[in-house]
């Protein structure tokens, strides 16, 4: 075997980097956002870091657009990266898109409400930061790798979760931080399970799935659970989510939009590529038979969709109301994961750009809300069928399309994914997606009962003060409203551009 040499690595590494432009650009952004703190002080909250930080996603695009030549034309071309730490496809330029679009609504957010905290700059460091973890996880295909990528992720989180500023946001703070240093402390040691039965951390390599199937079917099953840990804390599934309802709660509703969506899919993705690494067969206690990861993950798919949508029908906080919907959306998304499909994964992205979509306008409806009455309460919405009617009728798009009905996409998302469940079905026979698809409907007739909620108050109940009327709600943030919902209509009648993408998405190893 052919040693390379020094000059050979340092080569190597230079080429690989012309395929990490949008990466280096994230640091660049880093880099000159300090800077500018630096050469531009401003001791009050100005516009001009956001305005600054918006350009550099739009120069982030372009080179995103550059890394893949022509940027919805997705194939199924990879290549590996540093020596096998990062691996490149095509269809995770589609997530970055996504964590870019995500970023670029938040930061739309921090103008239009002019709040201080969402303009200072360390607030968007911290953002840029978790844009750089969300996009190495999506790449990470060393355990290594996937580690430092969590730990980028959650520690910018942390630090953001306390920009509220108050008691309530540092003690939530506090629990995500003590959570999530408990699950990465498991999956930590999950992965050193993994390495010490394959010789290992390369998911892609043969020796880390030969040595899988070779290792004691029990102590793959421990080490397979383990590392789980670390991914479904990002995701937000059961048991993992019992930090989400308090940080929902007390964090920046921006940094709550971002938190809904970015790490999620990050997750989602980089648990699809350990998922696909073997043919995980685990022996449990109790169980006689080994049963694969696809059934653990519909069974943690079931329970999450379940929990999420219960624990929401007794909110009256519609951030705690939204927290709790979170969960049960990401029942559905690990549900599309667990069928290791085509139509599976397709659906699992359309599902995701939809939540994308949703949860911005939600999170961001709650935002004026809180301008408006300085609270959260869901009956606060009383009244606003009458003074605010553009915003009353694009809220109740917003909340059939978060259930899953006609006309809007969030209906279109939910039946890709249902009928990917039921087409497995047909195929495999396997019970376990039957029940899946029978809990997701039954889920989503529970979701009826807390989402028509809020219209409910708007329509169906006298205002309870005068403060509605604040100017607040006027001109640029219903704009962005309109922007953010008007496509849930849209891509109903015409979801072609969105299921063209759709399908370039696959794990493809």
């Amino acid at each position: 075997m052919e040693i390379a040499t020094l000059s050979d690595r340092l080569e190597q590494t230079i080429l690989d980097l012309s395929s990490f432009s949008f990466e280096l650009g994230i640091i660049g952004t880093l880099v000159l956002l300090l800077l500018v703190a630096v050469i531009k002080p401003l001791r009050q909250a100005n516009v001009f870091y956001t305005t600054f930080h918006l350009v550099s996603l739009v120069v982030l695009v372009f080179l995103l657009q550059r890394d893949q030549g022509v940027l919805f034309a997705v194939t199924t071309d990879s290549h590996i990266l540093f020596g096998g730490m990062l691996q490149v496809q095509s269809w995770s330029y589609l997530f970055k898109l996504a964590y870019v679009l995500t970023l670029a609504i938040v930061l739309v957010y921090a103008l239009i409400t002019k709040d201080k905290a969402n303009l200072n700059i360390e607030y968007q460091v911290l953002m840029v930061a978790i844009l750089l973890g969300a996009s190495l996880l999506t790449m990470s295909n060393h355990l290594l790798m996937v580690y430092l990528s969590v730990e980028l992720l959650s520690i910018a989180s942390y630090a953001l979760v306390y920009f509220g500023k108050k008691k309530r946001a540092a003690e939530a703070a506090m629990k995500y931080l003590l959570f999530g240093a408990v699950s990465s402390a498991l999956m930590v040691y999950g992965m050193s399970w993994l390495y010490g039965l394959t010789g290992s951390m390369n998911l892609t390599d043969p020796q880390f799935a030969e040595g899988l199937t070779n290792a004691p079917m029990a102590a793959v099953a421990i080490a397979a659970l383990l590392t789980l840990t670390g991914f479904l804390f990002k995701i937000g599934a059961v048991p993992f989510h019992i930090w989400i309802p308090d940080v929902y709660q007390s964090a920046p509703l921006p940094v709550v939009g971002l938190f809904s969506v970015v790490p999620k899919l990050a997750a989602l993705v980089v648990l699809g590529r350990f998922l696909y690494a073997s043919d995980w067969q685990l022996f449990l206690v109790g169980y006689e038979n080994s049963i694969s990861m696809q059934e653990v993950l519909i069974f943690i798919a079931i329970v999450t969709m379940t929990l999420g949508n219960v624990g929401a029908l007794a909110q009256r906080s519609a951030r705690r109301m939204l927290a709790f919907s979170s969960i049960g959306h990401s029942g559905i998304l690990i549900g599309a994961l667990a069928l290791q499909s085509h139509s599976g994964m397709s659906s699992l992205y359309f599902y995701a750009i939809t939540y994308l979509l949703m949860n911005l306008a939600v999170f961001f409806l709650i935002q004026m809300l809180e301008k408006v009455y300085q609270d959260d309460r869901m009956e606060l919405f009383s009244g606003w069928g009458e003074r605010h009617r553009l915003w009353a009728i694009l809220t109740v798009v917003l909340m059939v399309s978060l259930t899953g009905l006609p006309p809007t996409l969030g209906f279109t998302a939910k039946l890709l994914v249902f009928s990917a469940w039921w087409e497995v079905y047909s195929i495999e026979a396997n019970s376990a997606y039957l029940v899946l698809l029978i809990a997701g409907l039954v889920n989503t007739v529970i979701a009826l009962f807390y989402y028509l909620k809020i219209p409910y108050f708007m329509y169906f109940r006298k205002p309870l003060s005068e403060a509605g009327s604040s100017p607040v709600l006027l001109r640029p943030a219903i704009i962005l409203y309109m922007v953010l919902i008007l496509p849930l209509l849209y891509f109903f009648f015409r979801p072609s551009l969105l299921v063209e993408l759709a399908n370039n998405v696959t794990f493809a190893f």
